[in-house]
């Protein structure tokens, strides 16, 4: 796991978002403040703010997820758009129309305007903003809508497909 003395930032993240998928709250926490140290010092900052913010996510804690995201420098393209698609799902569970649909619009220019992501991972998130819309703009009396929905992200390549089809039962129970 640590070679040389440092631990890849990868790793690092892989870590965490394994433990955090288990719910395993407080061991990432943990395991955030006993290995921050052996991450590169160039890449520290980055990865620890990252994984907080992840942490932040799973708790619920919104607001500190949107202030350690603040930290984040959008250097590297894993980071810029995993942080943009948290915010997404940030400021849809907070109700916060304004900012949402406004990272709706510039993340959607960014993803058709960078050459650098592939066709795959721009489809994945462009379908991200697309279904979160649809999600937004229905209403929980329109089962039969949710369900065309959820049968759609669930046969299509979306980022953050967990949560999205989460959101789509949690209003289909209502």
């Amino acid at each position: 796991m640590i070679r040389g003395g440092e631990l890849s930032p990868w790793r690092f993240n892989n870590i965490v978002t394994t433990a955090l998928r288990l719910k395993e709250y407080e061991w990432t926490s943990q395991f955030i403040d006993k290995y921050q140290n052996y991450l590169p010092v160039k890449l520290r900052g980055n990865a620890v703010s990252h994984s907080l913010a992840q942490l932040f996510f799973y708790q619920k804690r919104f607001d500190d997820v949107v202030a350690e995201l603040r930290n984040v420098e959008f250097e590297d393209l894993n980071y810029h758009l995993n942080s943009r698609a948290m915010l997404i799902a940030t400021y849809y569970e907070t109700e916060e129309i304004e900012p949402l649909y406004s990272m709706f619009g510039s993340f959607t220019a960014y993803l058709k305007r960078n050459k650098m992501i592939t066709a795959g991972r721009k489809e994945n998130f462009l379908n991200l903003i697309k279904f979160t819309k649809k999600l937004d703009k229905l209403r929980r009396r329109d089962k039969e809508a949710l369900r065309k929905l959820k049968e759609t992200v669930t046969n299509s390549r979306v980022s953050s497909k967990k949560w999205l089809l989460e959101k789509i039962d949690e209003k289909l129970n209502r």
